[in-house]
C-alpha cells in the first residue's frame, strides 16, 4: 500500500510540475487592461489549477508516508505547501479561469478586473497576495527540509527558488514569473521523479522500513 501511495504521489507531482511549466510558457502578458480577455487566459489558468490540484494530492500522499518521522519544521513545511495548493486550486479554477475572463470581456465591468481596479486593490487582491506569500514560503521551506533530510539533491532543491520569482510577478516583471514557473515546475517534477525511481531519499526509506516493521509486528500479534 505504501509503495502504491508513493508511486501515485510521484506521478501526480510530475504532472503538477509539467502543467505548471506549460501554463507559464503560454501565460499571456498582463500589461493590457483587458489581459484576462485573451483567448489563452482561461485555458492557461485551468492548467495551473490542475497543477495545484495534482500538487496537493501528490504532497498529501508523500506527507502521509513521511509523517511518522517528520520533525516540526517538516510538518510546518508540508502544512504550508498543502495549504498553498488548496488556496491556489480555488483561485485558479474559480477566480482566474472563470470570473476574471467574464469581467474582462464586458466593457462595462472591465475596470473591475484591471490590476488597478477595486478587486485587485481590495480584499481579493489582498487574499491573492497572502496566498502567494504562503506558496513561496511553503515551497522554499519544503525544499530546504527535503534537502536537509537527504530526500532530494541540492540541485533539485535550488530549483524551488523559482517559487518567489513566480508568485511575486507582479510586482516583479512578467519575465521573472515565467522563469520562476519553469524553475519551480522542474523542481516539483524532479521531486516526483526522485520518488518514483528511488533517488536520494534515505529518510524516506527509513520511514518505509519502520512502517513495514510495524505492520509485520501487528500481523504477528
Amino acid at each position: 500500500m505504501t509503495s502504491k501511495t508513493l508511486n501515485r504521489s510521484g506521478m501526480l507531482l510530475i504532472l503538477s510540475g509539467i502543467l505548471l511549466a506549460l501554463g507559464m510558457i503560454f501565460h499571456p502578458g498582463m500589461a493590457a487592461p483587458d489581459y484576462a480577455a485573451t483567448p489563452a487566459w482561461a485555458p492557461v489558468h485551468m492548467l495551473l489549477g490542475f497543477s495545484a490540484l495534482f500538487g496537493l494530492a501528490g504532497l498529501a500522499g508523500l506527507f502521509g508516508v513521511m509523517n511518522v518521522n517528520l520533525r516540526f519544521l517538516g510538518k510546518a513545511a508540508f502544512g504550508l505547501a498543502l495549504l498553498a495548493n488548496v488556496l491556489l486550486t480555488g483561485l485558479m479554477f474559480f477566480v482566474e479561469a472563470s470570473i476574471l475572463p467574464v469581467l474582462a470581456r464586458d466593457a462595462a465591468y472591465q475596470p473591475l478586473a484591471s490590476l488597478n481596479g477595486p478587486l485587485m486593490t481590495g480584499a481579493l487582491g489582498t487574499a491573492i497576495g497572502i496566498t502567494m506569500v504562503i506558496a513561496a514560503a511553503g515551497y522554499l521551506l519544503l525544499a530546504w527540509y527535503l534537502v536537509d533530510s537527504r530526500m532530494i539533491s541540492v540541485a533539485n532543491g535550488i530549483l524551488f527558488i523559482g517559487a518567489p520569482l513566480l508568485v511575486f510577478s507582479p510586482p516583479l516583471s512578467f519575465g521573472f514569473g515565467v522563469i520562476g514557473g519553469l524553475l519551480l515546475g522542474a523542481g516539483i517534477a524532479w521531486l516526483g521523479i526522485s520518488i518514483r525511481v528511488g533517488l536520494a531519499h534515505r529518510s524516506l526509506e527509513s520511514t518505509l522500513r519502520v512502517q513495514d516493521e510495524c505492520l509485520a509486528h501487528l500481523g504477528h500479534a
